[in-house]
């Protein structure tokens, strides 16, 4: 044998090397040792669950069997039950429409009575001679005027013209009377409004002017109508799609 003689850097290279041999063989063995305490533990946990599975199918089998020995009785018991809560229904539906009955009639005899002291309190009307207006005067004695007057001519046999309302430019489209006041309302494609006196009629004039004239649509009048509660104002409506409110008064229009 030859003797070597190894120096100081040799030896301390040689010492390395063999600590980090020993290094890299302890962490793969301490990487096995984690795998295989990790394989025992999903091991016994497993075995725990199986045999409490096993345990709760157990359990299971008992119940069923004690069930099924059971099953008879407890269909009679569900029937039974069923049944009680079927009448205990009936009888709340039959009180249900016990009450309503009562209330109906207690409202109908109510309702009977009212209607007896109404007709009592209420005063009888003659259908035969109702009750005048207060226009009707005033129109009594237009149509009497208009009635004796000479209509027909006895030479021809024709229609005589009482009186004429002269003052449209255009077709006239709609005429309202006033309910309490002698005036006569018309509206033209004129696109204007006149308010002709009525009580001209009596006086028999041939050719009757307005007293009034509405302007302000833009184009021809369609309609007019009075407020049902001021008559002295009046509605109008255009095919300039414009609905106007006017007060029957004269140089005022609103």
């Amino acid at each position: 044998m030859s003797n070597t003689h190894f120096t100081f850097p040799s030896a301390l290279h040689f010492l390395q090397s063999e600590i980090l041999k020993f290094e890299s063989e302890r962490l793969s063995w301490e990487a096995e040792r984690t795998t295989l305490q990790n394989d025992l533990y999903h091991s016994k946990n497993m075995n725990k669950t199986l045999l409490r599975r096993i345990k709760m199918l157990e359990v299971a089998m008992k119940d069923r069997g004690i069930q099924s020995n059971n099953s008879e009785e407890n269909q009679w018991i569900v029937k039974a039950d069923a049944t009680e809560s079927h009448e205990k229904d009936l009888k709340k539906s039959n009180l249900v429409v016990n009450q309503i009955h009562t209330t109906l009639s207690t409202i109908l005899e109510k309702y009977c009575h009212v209607k007896e002291i109404l007709n009592e309190s209420l005063p009888k009307q003659d259908h035969k001679n109702p009750p005048k207006k207060v226009n009707d005067d005033y129109e009594d004695k237009l149509f009497a005027s208009l009635k004796h007057s000479n209509d027909t001519d006895e030479s021809t046999g024709e229609w005589q013209l009482k009186s004429s309302f002269t003052s449209h430019l255009d077709s006239v489209t709609d005429c309202q009377f006033h309910s309490e006041r002698p005036f006569l309302l018309t509206c033209s494609e004129d696109c204007t409004i006149k308010a002709w006196k009525t009580d001209e009629l009596i006086m028999e004039k041939q050719v009757i002017e307005p007293k009034m004239t509405y302007r302000r649509h833009t184009s021809g009048i369609t309609s007019i109508c009075f407020n049902r509660t001021d008559k002295d104002i009046f509605f109008s409506s255009g095919l300039d799609c414009m609905i106007y409110a006017w007060q029957l008064v004269p140089n005022e229009r609103q």
